[in-house]
């Protein structure tokens, strides 16, 4: 009976079948256990759970966030619910928060003088509804980049400290006129265990070197490098590298077709797909390009069939069940970013068809405090039942279509 996971069944069923059966009421393990439950799900203390839900009671789900509410997409029935809310200073533009462990993750590294370098974590419990700062990590390396692998294992790219501080200071790193003295820069894979707050080393290598904004989509075991830039150039690369994990070692894949600097991707079965902004970064609007890699055929494609006019929008890619899907959170208003209604739209692709179809198409008017780019844009699994076990809003709330606009305003509207 300890096995059972109580936490995961409906308190009515738990009250009035389990706690009533001639068994359970016979043995004071069993009815401790059940009154435990019981007592967990009327206080929605789910802090630490002590169990992940069974795979079959899982639902795969779209997260996103516009201004501090979290909202919560189904694709397979197509249903918006409002997970919760973030607090305000974790909202600010920055790494996007990762699934892991059935939470979301989000790290970053904070960088004051004369103190060492640490990584600073924050989790959103989509049970509890609850953001919690965990305690800093010192990191004396720099922290590049977070991605997620095989689900929900989530990995950290870092780099030795450089003289030069081109890592760590975006002005720097960006400069044209800045030369490195450094003959090589060491990175290394470090992998994140939940149950101990820590990361532990997976392999260093120098083969980035000087690279850097590029994309990083993992693929089983193959972990794929994509485009970027070297520090202190502004030639946009396509080279594509792969680091194959269990082995250790290195490889080239094809170019992709268009060259491309902080492109986001996803995996889906064999194929690898990126999109990212065209044309000089920071520079809005521009137009989005959309590729596809055949692992089989090593080649690139590009992708056609996506809606125009997303210049204004941040898009990215994300796989839900082994399908790809296209996210686009885009300010009602184009050119005003902050505390504007946010039109969110989801739409999946059918490689065989090469077609795209809209899955959903909202509009969500509690923006405020509301940032250009989402800090949470991700997909993972949670319980079913999840929903029953503490309120839980609709979404679109009441008051999430548009208001009427000024005739200035719905010029503006593409």
């Amino acid at each position: 009976f300890r096995h059972v996971r109580l936490v995961y069944v409906s308190r009515d069923f738990l009250r009035h079948d389990i706690a009533t059966n001639e068994l359970v009421k016979g043995n004071n393990s069993c009815l401790t256990l059940v009154k435990d439950a019981i007592s967990l799900l009327d206080t929605e203390n789910f802090e630490r759970l002590g169990v992940t839900p069974r795979k079959s009671l899982e639902t795969s789900v779209v997260v996103v966030n516009v201004g501090i509410n979290v909202l919560c997409y189904i694709p397979r029935e197509s249903r918006w619910f409002k997970l919760g809310e973030i607090p305000p200073c974790f909202v600010a533009c920055g790494s996007n928060f990762l699934s892991c462990d059935g939470q979301l993750y989000r790290t970053v590294q904070t960088v004051q003088e004369f103190l060492p370098l640490s990584l600073r974590q924050v989790t959103y419990n989509p049970y509890s509804n609850n953001c919690t700062e965990l305690p800093a990590w010192e990191e004396g390396r720099y922290l590049r980049k977070t991605f997620v692998s095989n689900g929900d294992e989530m990995y950290a790219l870092l780099s030795e400290p450089c003289v030069e501080n081109h890592l760590r200071i975006w002005n720097v790193r960006c400069s044209s006129n800045q030369t490195c003295r450094s003959r090589k820069h060491t990175s290394f894979l470090t992998k994140y265990k939940p149950e101990t707050n820590s990361w532990e080393d997976v392999t260093s290598f120098d083969h980035l070197n000087l690279r850097d904004d590029f994309c990083i989509v993992a693929n089983e075991n193959s972990i794929y490098f994509i485009g970027g830039r070297e520090c202190g150039k502004c030639t946009i690369l396509a080279d594509v590298d792969r680091l194959e994990l269990s082995r250790k070692q290195w490889d080239k894949a094809a170019n992709t077709q268009m060259a491309t600097c902080r492109a986001r991707g996803a995996a889906v079965k064999e194929r690898i797909y990126i999109t990212g902004p065209s044309g000089p970064p920071r520079v809005c609007p521009f137009s989005y390009d959309f590729e596809v890699y055949d692992e089989k055929t090593n080649e690139w494609q590009i992708i056609t069939g996506v809606r125009d006019g997303l210049g204004y929008s941040y898009v990215d890619f994300l796989a839900v069940d082994d399908e790809l899907y296209l996210v686009e959170i885009r300010p009602c208003v184009p050119g005003i970013a902050a505390d504007t209604p946010k039109q969110i739209r989801i739409e999946r692709y059918y490689p065989e068809e090469n077609k795209w179809q809209t899955k959903t198409d909202v509009t969500a008017r509690r923006a405020k405090l509301s940032d250009f780019q989402p800090a949470i844009v991700c997909s993972m699994r949670i319980f079913k039942g999840l929903f029953n076990m503490r309120e839980v809003e609709a979404f679109p709330f009441d008051d999430s279509l548009p208001r009427k606009l000024s005739e200035k305003q719905k010029c503006l509207i593409m």
